[in-house]
């Protein structure tokens, strides 16, 4: 995976994972620092959670579900993205990984990876279905 036109990053660009096609495709931030120093995605301490509470309560697997982020490169001190680096990144990454992926639903894990959809406001839709 090539980084997106903008990108000043020097760490991994790291890209998404999981079966292809799949039904389910979950959408975070940015990779964290383990993440980017082991080139996976959600391996860190919040793919753990993801792994160990979110999926078993939603009845999934990790195997069957394609996991990625808005932004592939971790921003420099772990930082929040900026929405330059939001728009910029996905823009490039995700129409070409979606097609690839092909998933039935999208599942945008937090206020980063929900700015993607204009008007989505993550505290005012938390847990809603059916945009």
């Amino acid at each position: 995976m090539g980084r997106c036109p903008n990108c000043k990053s020097i760490s991994n660009c790291v890209s998404g994972q999981g079966p292809s096609p799949t039904q389910v495709m979950l959408i975070g931030e940015a990779p964290g620092q383990v993440e980017d120093r082991l080139g996976r995605p959600f391996c860190g301490p919040t793919g753990q959670e993801l792994d160990n509470l979110y999926l078993k309560l939603a009845g999934l697997n990790r195997a069957d579900v394609y996991v990625t982020n808005a932004v592939k490169c971790r921003p420099v001190q772990n930082r929040k993205p900026s929405m330059d680096e939001v728009r910029s990144c996905a823009t490039y990454h995700l129409p070409s990984e979606i097609a690839q992926v092909h998933p039935q639903i999208i599942i945008l894990c937090g206020a980063t990876a929900c700015s993607l959809i204009k008007g989505c406001q993550v505290d005012v839709e938390h847990g809603i279905q059916g945009r």
